[in-house]
């Protein structure tokens, strides 16, 4: 329920998101 313990999951995601963007400008 700490937002401190969202913050890191969602920097996390974030790094997932630019991944998968790249991934899909090489398609």
């Amino acid at each position: 329920m700490d937002d401190s313990t969202k913050r890191p999951a969602h920097a996390g995601y974030a790094q997932i998101d630019e991944f998968l963007h790249s991934i899909s400008n090489s398609f």
